[in-house]
């Protein structure tokens, strides 16, 4: 029984007993749980998956593109405020992060083949 559960249970029985009644709800039990078996996948494995399924890390996108303006966050109160959300400096839009655009271009210099 997880400890949420007992404080929940003592709680109960608290509150039923100090109004001279016996706990409506039965006293909770606790499951064993069953453990998530993951299958182990060799590093190998993956790498030749990859390879062979022509896997990209670095795909075009607004979260790479030299032109995005980073998201500007001040604190106010001692809480973190978006002031200035991401911004396309071309644009002047509101960009998402897995957005993309022709005007794409990349840190690294790359552009889109259009």
């Amino acid at each position: 029984m997880t400890k949420k559960a007992q404080r929940r249970q003592r709680d109960h029985a608290l509150m039923a007993s100090s109004r001279g009644q016996t706990p409506a709800v039965p006293p909770l039990e606790s499951k064993p749980r069953t453990p998530i078996i993951r299958p182990k996948v060799p590093a190998v494995d993956v790498a030749r998956f990859k390879a062979e399924n022509e896997y990209d890390s670095y795909t075009p996108t607004c979260g790479n593109c030299r032109n995005r303006k980073e998201a500007h966050v001040v604190l106010r109160d001692s809480l973190p405020r978006l002031v200035f959300p991401m911004m396309c400096k071309l644009g002047g839009f509101t960009i998402n992060p897995m957005g993309l655009c022709n005007a794409w271009r990349g840190k690294r210099g790359a552009t889109l083949d259009t």
